[in-house]
């Protein structure tokens, strides 16, 4: 039987690609985008592992973080956050969280920490993806949600078309190979 595994994480995007990705690995999760949407799934799923987001819409992780760790006990519970700060990853780790990661994290560095693998074994997962990769898949997804409408997607993103551009042929050009 497949662990039960909460992910909240309020980037629909980032959500989807992780819920996808964990339960690739074996996991069966329950996705939500806010602390309200997560709350009944602790009560139902009583999840073992979770992925959460430090700042979800109407509240913290650690608010979660919290729920998580005095219903199920041993859960181990990973924090992402985007605006990562030494008293964040404090406050998390002395609630119960497993680990403090800063956005981007990847999937099987998640995975390592969820299993509890020798810190060897998460050194020797994938490398991490570069700020520019990850924000050009973001503005890849966003562009492709969009109908491949650059301006409106430039709109959303809060960037220039020519910007947009710029980002979306980054790697189409070679700059982003590696020699």
């Amino acid at each position: 039987m497949a662990d039960t595994l909460l992910l909240a994480e309020s980037d629909t995007i980032a959500r989807v690609r992780m819920a996808s990705e964990l339960s690739a690995r074996g996991y069966r999760v329950s996705s939500a985008s806010t602390l309200e949407e997560a709350l009944p799934l602790i009560v139902a799923e009583n999840p073992l592992r979770a992925v959460v987001d430090y700042q979800l819409p109407d509240g913290t992780g650690l608010d979660l973080l919290s729920r998580i760790v005095a219903r199920t006990r041993g859960a181990r519970v990973v924090i992402l956050s985007r605006c990562a700060s030494l008293r964040g990853a404090v406050s998390a780790i002395r609630i119960g969280a497993a680990d403090f990661l800063a956005k981007p994290a990847t999937v099987s560095e998640i995975d390592a920490i969820l299993r509890d693998l020798a810190v060897e074994c998460r050194l020797a997962a994938a490398p991490a993806p570069s700020l520019r990769d990850v924000d050009q898949w973001h503005a890849e997804e966003i562009l492709r949600s969009m109908n491949s409408n650059v301006p409106a997607t430039a709109r959303v993103l809060g960037v220039e078309a020519r910007t947009l551009r710029r980002i979306l042929a980054w790697r189409a050009s070679g700059a982003g190979a590696e020699s």
